[in-house]
C-alpha cells in the first residue's frame, strides 16, 4: 500500500489521526520531562504500529486504526467519568488534581472523543472511500 497515496485518498481520516497522536505525543513528552518515561514507549510503539500496518493488507491497517480510535475514546471517556468522581467527591482540594478537570481539559477531552468517533466512521466507510 503506498502511503502517500492512502492518504491522499482519505485526508480527514488522517488528519484526525494526526491530531490525536500529535497531542498524545506531546502529553507523552510532558511526562517524560517529570520522570515517567512509560506514555513514551506506549505512543513510539504505536506510531512504529500504524507506520508498519500501511505495509501490510488493507484490513489489517484498518483494525489498527480502529484500535487507537477504541483507546482514543476510552481515554476520553475514562476521563469524564474521574471528572464526575471528582464533582460527586468535593472533599479533594489537591489543587494540581482540580486543574486536570478544568475547561480546557474538558475541550480536549470532547475533541478527543470525536476524533475517536470520527476515525470509526471513516472506517466504516466503504473501501472505495479510503485507503
Amino acid at each position: 500500500m503506498n502511503i502517500l497515496k492512502s492518504i491522499y485518498k482519505s485526508k480527514s481520516l488522517y488528519a484526525m489521526l494526526g491530531i490525536s497522536m500529535a497531542y498524545f505525543l506531546f502529553k507523552s513528552f510532558q511526562y517524560l520531562i517529570i520522570g515517567s518515561y512509560v506514555p513514551i514507549l506506549f505512543i513510539a510503539f504505536m506510531v512504529i504500529l500504524i507506520y508498519w500496518s500501511f505495509t501490510v493488507t488493507r484490513t489489517t491497517h484498518y483494525r489498527i486504526l480502529k484500535f487507537w480510535a477504541i483507546l482514543v475514546i476510552f481515554w476520553a471517556i475514562a476521563r469524564f467519568g474521574v471528572w464526575l468522581m471528582f464533582k460527586i467527591d468535593v472533599t479533594l482540594t489537591e489543587s494540581h488534581i482540580r486543574e486536570q478537570f478544568g475547561i480546557v481539559p474538558h475541550v480536549v477531552s470532547i475533541l478527543m472523543l470525536c476524533i475517536g468517533i470520527g476515525i470509526l466512521r471513516q472506517i466504516k466507510k466503504p473501501a472505495g472511500n479510503n485507503v
